[in-house]
């Protein structure tokens, strides 16, 4: 067994050219935002999440 990440992931389908996918990152996409982050933080020392 090696130390690949993939060798964790359950085989479901059956096939063996599963386990050989291609890693493909996320596809979103990152959007500016055209305001003040600042202005949506609480008041005082508390945490946002």
């Amino acid at each position: 067994m090696t130390n690949d990440p993939r060798d964790s992931v359950p085989n479901v389908s059956g096939d063996p050219a599963a386990r050989t996918a291609v890693y493909e990152p996320p596809r979103f996409e990152v959007l500016a935002l055209d305001c003040e982050i600042t202005a949506y933080a609480p008041d005082g020392d508390d945490p946002l999440f």
